[in-house]
């Protein structure tokens, strides 16, 4: 495999045609038969406006250069550097700046619990097909979910793909890997007679509107708590908002087009769902455009007054 070498860059970021920012950077590595280096053009779309600035965009960048510039770069180049390392000084900084706080948390106790404990050692290219998909096996054989197991697969693959990417592996081992045949557990279900006893028994228009929404809506529930009185246009909700963790996400939902833009949902609503949000409306004490519809400082508030 190649061996790299270091010189300082400050790399570039420019406007795509198609609305993006585009980093662009150089890699240098040394041509295995000729023995001297080569330069290695680097460039790819990392987001688009407003979802990023161009700010945000060279914050990217600098992370990426951080690691040539002053990273051990010859340990790369010839996949020495170990998988835990490779995630951590490079492919981290480099993809995790486009991670919501609720997806890095996911990615950080995927390789916590379950790929550090078998790869985090491994030097990249001492990696092979038949650990990676032993490593799937394995866990589904002791008994974790399929979406565990998709999960760990995806971030494996992931990380190898940018290792290939960057020149540091010639092939992606995890490509071809298949998620193990893992029976499907059984979810528990509300029965349908108890729906009527539930919602007789919440006592305030919030708590109903709250569930009916959950009931009848099927948004997720950081969606649910970051629907703003604008959101909501009397048939339908226009999805445009979460909130993770306490913390408002303007602009933030799973839906984006190919170019990264977002995409908003729209959301219909039945109308015994409609009556009890007017009927919460009516109480909340404010329905402006930007107020959030459940918001936790006003549920807080309640139930000291209850």
């Amino acid at each position: 495999m190649a061996r790299g070498r270091s010189r300082y860059q400050r790399g570039r970021v420019v406007a795509t045609e198609a609305g993006g920012w585009e980093i662009h950077y150089n890699v240098y590595l040394t041509d295995p038969a000729s023995g001297k280096p080569k330069r290695h053009h680097r460039s790819r779309v990392v987001g688009h406006p407003p979802k990023m600035r161009k700010a945000e965009a060279e914050t990217i960048l600098a992370a990426e250069l951080a690691a040539i510039n002053g990273g051990p770069l010859a340990r790369v180049a010839d996949g020495t550097l170990s998988f835990g390392e490779w995630m951590r000084n490079f492919y981290i900084p480099m993809r995790g700046a486009n991670w919501r706080p609720a997806t890095r948390r996911s990615n950080d106790g995927y390789l916590k619990k379950q790929i550090y404990p078998r790869l985090e050692h491994v030097p990249l290219k001492d990696i092979g097909k038949f650990q990676v998909q032993m490593l799937f096996n394995q866990l589904a054989a002791v008994g974790y979910s399929y979406n565990v197991v998709y999960h760990v697969r995806d971030i494996i693959k992931a990380a190898l793909a940018e290792a290939v990417e960057q020149d540091v592996l010639e092939r992606n081992v995890a490509r071809k890997t298949v998620i193990p045949e893992i029976e499907e557990r059984q979810k528990p279900v509300l029965p349908v007679e108890w729906y009527a006893k539930l919602l007789a028994g919440l006592r305030t228009s919030r708590d109903r509107a709250l569930f009916l929404i959950a009931s009848f809506c099927a948004l997720r529930p950081s969606e649910i708590f970051g629907l703003t009185w604008g959101s909501y246009q009397g048939a339908t909700f226009k999805v445009m908002n979460t909130a993770w963790c306490g913390q408002f996400q303007p602009k933030k939902i799973k839906r984006t087009n190919r170019y990264g833009r977002t995409n908003y949902r729209w959301v219909a609503i039945p109308e015994a769902v409609r009556r009890a949000i007017d009927e919460w409306g009516r109480e909340c004490g404010t329905t402006e455009e930007n107020a959030l519809m459940f918001s936790a400082i006003e549920a807080r508030g309640r139930q000291a007054a209850g």
